[in-house]
């Protein structure tokens, strides 16, 4: 929920850079709405989602704040606990500094594998 209305925004600026002649070039095939989505607008929009969705997975790695401040020991049966609150309980309240930096290079390590599969999923083809 926390990315919505910026992912909102991406997709409407995606969307609003379909050219135009595309779907009049479908209507005039009498391709059906459903048919122009599917093979039309999704296959177009394929960067733009991969890029949110990639946006969003690595934001809520980096989830922080809100759980810090409803449930500062992570909730119930640590319900809310993110790899951030983690990160900030062993590092500055359990002191262990070693397992802290484990778990930063833990999240830095998905995060670039997470990018490298959004460059692997966008490529073009040959």
């Amino acid at each position: 929920w926390r990315w919505a209305g910026y992912n909102a925004i991406i997709l409407l600026a995606g969307l609003q850079s379909i050219p135009q002649d595309v779907y009049e070039a479908a209507t005039l095939d009498r391709v059906s709405k459903l048919k122009q989505f599917f093979y039309i607008t999704l296959p177009l929009l394929k960067p733009i989602i991969v890029f949110c969705a990639v946006l969003s997975i690595i934001g809520t790695m980096q989830l922080f704040t809100e759980p810090f401040l409803i449930t500062e020991r992570g909730g119930p049966g640590g319900g809310t606990e993110t790899l951030g609150l983690l990160l900030y309980r062993q590092g500055f309240r359990s002191l262990n500094f070693g397992y802290a930096s484990a778990i930063a290079y833990t999240m830095a390590g998905l995060a670039i594998a997470i990018s490298l599969v959004q460059l692997w999923l966008t490529r073009e083809p040959k």
